[in-house]
C-alpha cells in the first residue's frame, strides 16, 4: 500500500535528509503514550506471511510510571495494547512527515 506524501516529502527524499521516527501506544482506540525514544530495531515485511509485518524495537528513557509491574498496569504492559511505529523525514523547521511502518499488538519477547 502506498501512503500519500506531500511534494515537500518527495523532494526531500531524493536528497540528504534527517530521519524521523515516532512510537506510540494505543489502548482501545485511545493514544495512551507518545514520544517513545526508539534507539534501534527493525521492521520486517512479507507479502506471503500470515502476519505481514513484524518489528523488534529497543526503547530507552521510558519514564518510571510507564514501566509495567505486577501491581501497575501501564501503557507498555504487553497485553491489550497496540504499538504504532511511524518513520519519515525531519525537516529543518522542526516539523516531520511520518508514514506508518508497523502497527500491532504487544507480545512478550521470546525467550524471556
Amino acid at each position: 500500500m502506498a501512503y500519500p506524501v506531500s511534494d515537500r516529502f518527495r523532494r526531500a527524499v531524493t536528497a540528504s535528509y534527517r530521519f524521523a521516527l515516532s512510537g506510540e501506544v494505543i489502548r482501545s482506540g485511545v493514544t495512551v503514550a507518545t514520544g517513545l525514544q526508539v534507539t534501534g530495531g527493525s521492521v520486517t515485511v512479507s507479502r506471503s506471511a500470515d502476519v505481514r509485518r513484524t518489528c523488534s524495537l529497543t526503547v530507552v528513557g521510558v519514564p518510571r510510571d510507564l514501566l509495567p509491574s505486577s501491581r501497575n498496569r501501564s501503557p507498555l504492559t504487553p497485553y491489550g495494547n497496540e504499538l504504532v511505529i511511524r518513520s519519515g523525514i525531519a525537516y529543518p523547521d522542526g516539523t516531520a512527515e511520518l508514514l506508518p511502518q508497523a502497527q500491532g499488538l504487544f507480545e512478550e519477547p521470546k525467550g524471556g
